[in-house]
């Protein structure tokens, strides 16, 4: 069930607000939303694609470390989210690579290593 939409603000910024109706509308006409997101958190994939896109789309990465410290997003729970996405998370020495046909992206977290990879698949996970 959808509760509410996140969208991440020309300035970095990742914003909440509760679903209303004609949300979409005006995320639309905004000249300073440049992406947008519906939140169900009682899907878990739900909390990973936000993260993932939102820092893979220039989100600032401390209120993106806020919301995966909040919704409990970390190296281990990443495996099951990179699993459905088909996307091989591997760790060597102190790095995580993400890994999705044939393009590797690396990273200090699980995290950071799938927004890059999202980036190179055009911000979508």
């Amino acid at each position: 069930m959808i509760t509410g939409w996140y969208y991440l603000h020309t300035n970095g910024n990742l914003i909440y607000k509760k679903d209303m109706p004609g949300i979409i509308e005006d995320f639309i006409k905004s000249d300073f939303v440049k992406r947008y997101w519906s939140v169900d958190l009682e899907k878990r994939e739900n909390a990973w694609t936000i993260l993932v896109e939102a820092l893979a789309a220039g989100a600032d990465r401390n209120r993106i470390d806020e919301l995966a410290n909040k919704w409990n997003c970390d190296d281990n729970d990443a495996q099951i989210f990179a699993a459905i996405r088909c996307v091989m998370l591997t760790k060597k020495e102190l790095k995580w690579n993400a890994s999705k046909d044939r393009v590797t992206c690396t990273g200090n977290t699980c995290l950071g290593a799938m927004a890059r990879l999202a980036k190179m698949f055009g911000g979508k996970t």
